[in-house]
Protein backbone atom coordinates (compact mmCIF):
# COMPACT_ATOMS: atom_id res chain seq x y z
CA UNK A 1 0.00 0.00 0.00
CA UNK A 2 2.91 2.36 0.77
CA UNK A 3 4.30 2.02 -2.75
CA UNK A 4 0.88 2.75 -4.25
CA UNK A 5 0.48 5.81 -2.02
CA UNK A 6 3.86 7.21 -3.05
CA UNK A 7 3.10 6.52 -6.72
CA UNK A 8 -0.18 8.49 -6.56
CA UNK A 9 1.48 11.39 -4.77
CA UNK A 10 4.29 11.47 -7.34
CA UNK A 11 1.97 11.34 -10.38
CA UNK A 12 -0.59 13.79 -8.95
CA UNK A 13 1.37 16.34 -6.87
CA UNK A 14 -1.71 18.42 -6.02
CA UNK A 15 -3.79 15.46 -4.86
CA UNK A 16 -4.53 15.58 -1.16
CA UNK A 17 -2.79 13.02 1.04
CA UNK A 18 -6.21 11.75 2.13
CA UNK A 19 -7.30 11.06 -1.45
CA UNK A 20 -3.99 9.41 -2.31
CA UNK A 21 -4.29 7.16 0.73
CA UNK A 22 -7.86 6.21 -0.19
CA UNK A 23 -6.72 5.29 -3.70
CA UNK A 24 -3.85 3.25 -2.30
CA UNK A 25 -6.23 1.31 -0.05
CA UNK A 26 -8.55 0.45 -2.93
CA UNK A 27 -8.72 -3.31 -3.35
CA UNK A 28 -6.92 -4.72 -6.39
CA UNK A 29 -9.82 -6.07 -8.46
CA UNK A 30 -7.49 -8.44 -10.35
CA UNK A 31 -6.78 -10.49 -7.22
CA UNK A 32 -8.20 -13.99 -7.45
CA UNK A 33 -8.03 -14.16 -11.25
CA UNK A 34 -5.60 -16.62 -12.85
CA UNK A 35 -4.27 -16.12 -16.36
CA UNK A 36 -5.18 -19.00 -18.66
CA UNK A 37 -3.09 -20.38 -21.50
CA UNK A 38 -4.95 -18.21 -24.00
CA UNK A 39 -4.02 -14.56 -24.34
CA UNK A 40 -6.37 -12.02 -22.75
CA UNK A 41 -8.23 -14.65 -20.73
CA UNK A 42 -8.50 -15.24 -16.97
CA UNK A 43 -10.46 -17.65 -14.77
CA UNK A 44 -11.56 -18.05 -11.17
CA UNK A 45 -13.84 -20.30 -9.15
CA UNK A 46 -16.94 -18.69 -7.64
CA UNK A 47 -19.72 -20.58 -5.83
CA UNK A 48 -18.93 -23.82 -7.64
CA UNK A 49 -18.78 -22.25 -11.11
CA UNK A 50 -15.76 -21.61 -13.28
CA UNK A 51 -15.89 -17.96 -14.25
CA UNK A 52 -13.98 -16.98 -17.37
CA UNK A 53 -13.14 -13.39 -18.31
CA UNK A 54 -11.77 -12.67 -21.75
CA UNK A 55 -11.36 -9.60 -23.93
CA UNK A 56 -11.72 -9.28 -27.68
CA UNK A 57 -9.79 -6.13 -28.45
CA UNK A 58 -8.15 -3.92 -31.03
CA UNK A 59 -5.73 -1.10 -30.22
CA UNK A 60 -6.61 2.13 -31.99
CA UNK A 61 -6.17 5.87 -31.82
CA UNK A 62 -9.25 7.71 -30.52
CA UNK A 63 -11.95 7.23 -33.16
CA UNK A 64 -13.24 10.58 -34.46
CA UNK A 65 -16.64 11.47 -35.81
CA UNK A 66 -16.95 13.39 -39.08
CA UNK A 67 -16.07 16.63 -37.25
CA UNK A 68 -12.86 15.18 -35.80
CA UNK A 69 -14.26 15.03 -32.26
CA UNK A 70 -13.68 12.14 -29.87
CA UNK A 71 -14.44 11.41 -26.22
CA UNK A 72 -10.91 12.54 -25.35
CA UNK A 73 -10.51 15.67 -27.45
CA UNK A 74 -10.45 16.62 -31.11
CA UNK A 75 -8.24 16.22 -34.13
CA UNK A 76 -6.96 19.38 -35.80
CA UNK A 77 -6.50 19.53 -39.57
CA UNK A 78 -3.26 20.58 -41.16
CA UNK A 79 -3.28 23.55 -43.52
CA UNK A 80 -3.42 22.61 -47.19
CA UNK A 81 -1.71 25.67 -48.63
CA UNK A 82 1.85 26.97 -48.80
CA UNK A 83 2.75 29.13 -45.82
CA UNK A 84 6.20 30.59 -46.16
CA UNK A 85 6.00 32.28 -42.76
CA UNK A 86 5.68 28.93 -40.98
CA UNK A 87 8.99 27.82 -39.53
CA UNK A 88 7.83 24.57 -37.96
CA UNK A 89 9.18 21.11 -38.63
CA UNK A 90 5.71 19.86 -39.55
CA UNK A 91 2.79 21.25 -41.58
CA UNK A 92 1.03 24.10 -39.79
CA UNK A 93 -2.07 23.14 -37.76
CA UNK A 94 -5.27 24.81 -38.96
CA UNK A 95 -5.91 26.25 -35.48
CA UNK A 96 -3.73 27.23 -32.56
CA UNK A 97 -3.58 25.23 -29.37
CA UNK A 98 -5.34 26.68 -26.30
CA UNK A 99 -3.39 29.02 -24.02
CA UNK A 100 -0.84 29.63 -26.76
CA UNK A 101 0.75 26.20 -26.24
CA UNK A 102 3.34 25.31 -28.90
CA UNK A 103 2.31 23.17 -31.83
CA UNK A 104 4.81 20.50 -30.74
CA UNK A 105 2.76 19.87 -27.58
CA UNK A 106 -0.28 18.77 -29.58
CA UNK A 107 1.62 16.82 -32.25
CA UNK A 108 1.29 13.03 -32.35
CA UNK A 109 3.12 10.53 -34.54
CA UNK A 110 1.84 7.44 -36.39
CA UNK A 111 1.26 4.67 -36.95
CA UNK A 112 -2.45 4.55 -36.23
CA UNK A 113 -5.47 2.54 -37.28
CA UNK A 114 -7.64 5.47 -38.35
CA UNK A 115 -5.15 8.12 -39.35
CA UNK A 116 -2.75 5.76 -41.12
CA UNK A 117 1.00 6.09 -40.81
CA UNK A 118 1.07 9.90 -40.73
CA UNK A 119 1.19 12.05 -37.65
CA UNK A 120 -1.12 14.93 -36.93
CA UNK A 121 -2.47 17.31 -34.30
CA UNK A 122 -4.80 16.56 -31.42
CA UNK A 123 -6.11 18.90 -28.70
CA UNK A 124 -7.08 16.99 -25.54
CA UNK A 125 -10.33 17.80 -23.76
CA UNK A 126 -10.15 20.11 -20.73
CA UNK A 127 -6.95 22.07 -21.36
CA UNK A 128 -8.31 25.36 -20.03
CA UNK A 129 -9.91 23.59 -17.06
CA UNK A 130 -6.58 21.98 -16.19
CA UNK A 131 -4.88 25.38 -16.29
CA UNK A 132 -7.59 26.84 -14.02
CA UNK A 133 -7.08 23.94 -11.62
CA UNK A 134 -3.37 24.69 -11.31
CA UNK A 135 -4.14 28.40 -10.74
CA UNK A 136 -6.66 27.55 -8.02
CA UNK A 137 -3.99 25.36 -6.43
CA UNK A 138 -1.88 28.48 -5.90
CA UNK A 139 0.43 28.34 -8.91
CA UNK A 140 1.53 31.48 -10.71
CA UNK A 141 0.40 32.01 -14.31
CA UNK A 142 3.77 30.95 -15.71
CA UNK A 143 4.02 27.83 -13.54
CA UNK A 144 0.41 26.88 -14.26
CA UNK A 145 1.13 27.27 -17.98
CA UNK A 146 4.21 25.04 -17.74
CA UNK A 147 2.31 22.40 -15.78
CA UNK A 148 -0.57 22.49 -18.26
CA UNK A 149 1.89 22.05 -21.14
CA UNK A 150 3.29 18.97 -19.40
CA UNK A 151 -0.24 17.69 -18.80
CA UNK A 152 -1.18 18.09 -22.49
CA UNK A 153 1.97 16.29 -23.62
CA UNK A 154 1.26 13.47 -21.16
CA UNK A 155 -2.27 13.15 -22.59
CA UNK A 156 -0.90 12.95 -26.13
CA UNK A 157 1.61 10.33 -25.03
CA UNK A 158 -1.07 8.25 -23.31
CA UNK A 159 -3.50 8.41 -26.23
CA UNK A 160 -1.06 7.81 -29.07
CA UNK A 161 2.08 6.17 -27.73
CA UNK A 162 0.26 3.93 -25.26
CA UNK A 163 -2.90 3.69 -27.38
CA UNK A 164 -6.29 3.19 -25.92
CA UNK A 165 -7.54 -0.35 -26.31
CA UNK A 166 -11.09 -0.73 -27.53
CA UNK A 167 -12.36 -3.96 -26.02
CA UNK A 168 -15.37 -6.19 -25.61
CA UNK A 169 -15.25 -7.82 -22.18
CA UNK A 170 -16.93 -11.23 -22.04
CA UNK A 171 -17.68 -13.09 -18.80
CA UNK A 172 -18.96 -16.68 -18.82
CA UNK A 173 -20.00 -19.22 -16.18
CA UNK A 174 -19.27 -22.92 -16.70
CA UNK A 175 -19.66 -26.15 -14.75
CA UNK A 176 -17.88 -29.40 -15.53
CA UNK A 177 -16.55 -27.83 -18.71
CA UNK A 178 -20.02 -26.86 -19.99
CA UNK A 179 -20.65 -23.15 -20.60
CA UNK A 180 -24.01 -22.22 -19.10
CA UNK A 181 -24.25 -18.44 -19.44
CA UNK A 182 -22.40 -15.36 -20.62
CA UNK A 183 -22.60 -11.59 -20.68
CA UNK A 184 -20.57 -8.91 -22.46
CA UNK A 185 -19.85 -5.19 -22.27
CA UNK A 186 -17.80 -2.80 -24.37
CA UNK A 187 -15.19 -0.49 -22.87
CA UNK A 188 -11.86 1.16 -23.55
CA UNK A 189 -8.82 1.79 -21.41
CA UNK A 190 -5.20 2.85 -21.64
CA UNK A 191 -3.26 0.11 -23.36
CA UNK A 192 -0.74 -0.49 -20.60
CA UNK A 193 -0.76 -2.92 -17.69
CA UNK A 194 -2.24 -0.38 -15.28
CA UNK A 195 -4.97 0.50 -17.75
CA UNK A 196 -5.77 -3.17 -18.36
CA UNK A 197 -6.51 -3.63 -14.67
CA UNK A 198 -9.64 -1.53 -15.22
CA UNK A 199 -11.22 -4.55 -16.91
CA UNK A 200 -11.29 -6.42 -13.61
CA UNK A 201 -12.66 -3.39 -11.80
CA UNK A 202 -15.39 -3.00 -14.43
CA UNK A 203 -16.45 -6.65 -14.07
CA UNK A 204 -16.76 -6.11 -10.34
CA UNK A 205 -18.47 -2.73 -10.55
CA UNK A 206 -21.16 -3.93 -12.95
CA UNK A 207 -21.63 -7.24 -11.09
CA UNK A 208 -21.05 -9.26 -14.23
CA UNK A 209 -20.09 -12.36 -12.24
CA UNK A 210 -23.34 -12.27 -10.26
CA UNK A 211 -25.24 -11.91 -13.51
CA UNK A 212 -23.74 -14.99 -15.18
CA UNK A 213 -24.06 -17.10 -12.02
CA UNK A 214 -27.77 -16.23 -11.68
CA UNK A 215 -28.34 -17.10 -15.34
CA UNK A 216 -26.36 -20.33 -15.00
CA UNK A 217 -28.48 -21.42 -12.04
CA UNK A 218 -31.64 -20.73 -14.02
CA UNK A 219 -30.31 -22.90 -16.85
CA UNK A 220 -29.52 -25.72 -14.43
CA UNK A 221 -33.01 -25.54 -12.91
CA UNK A 222 -34.58 -25.77 -16.35
CA UNK A 223 -32.43 -28.77 -17.23
CA UNK A 224 -33.32 -30.55 -13.98
CA UNK A 225 -37.03 -29.85 -14.46
CA UNK A 226 -37.10 -31.09 -18.05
Amino acid sequence: MTDAYRKHRREYPFMSAQTALRWAKTEDASEGWEASRRDNEWTREVEGFTITLRTDEESIFPLPNRHGDTDYGRYVDETRYEDYDWRGNFPRPSENAPLGLPYTSIRYDGPGWVQGERGGYFIPEGVEEQYDYFRRSGQSKSVAWDLTKEWVEAQISMLFHSPLTNATVIVTASKEGVELSSTAMGTDYSGDEEGRSYVFQMVKEYEMIDEVIDEAREVIQKLVAS
